[in-house]
């Protein structure tokens, strides 16, 4: 049967087909567009011309995502927490030594 003919005997049920593949459309290229992140824009505008499925992607772009963050400085160079807390804590010092620092209690 052709889509014409079905369109013939069937148009309520083409206009039902029709529909259904236009809201998965839709909610695939939602799906995709809210994926959309630093890095991801090459494999995420392929999956959205060709039509592929966001979960066939999910793990590729996870991937992307655990390289680049494992590759980013400002996440590995970050001091230890107490470190960080005792440097904040002589700034505190100073601070209040100089009359710059008012606490409330």
């Amino acid at each position: 049967m052709t889509l014409e003919e079905l369109a013939h005997i069937e148009p309520e049920l083409l206009a039902s087909i029709r529909a259904d593949a236009m809201r998965e459309e839709r909610e695939r290229l939602l799906t995709l567009n809210a994926m959309m992140a630093p890095g991801l824009e090459v494999i995420i505008s392929r999956a959205i011309q060709d039509g592929t499925d966001p979960a066939t992607i999910a793990l590729s772009c996870l991937s992307i995502v655990k390289e680049q963050k494992a590759e980013t400085p400002l996440v590995n160079g970050l001091p230890p927490l107490e470190e960080a807390f005792r440097s904040s804590q002589e700034w505190q010092r100073r601070a209040r030594a100089r009359g710059k620092l008012v606490t409330t209690h």
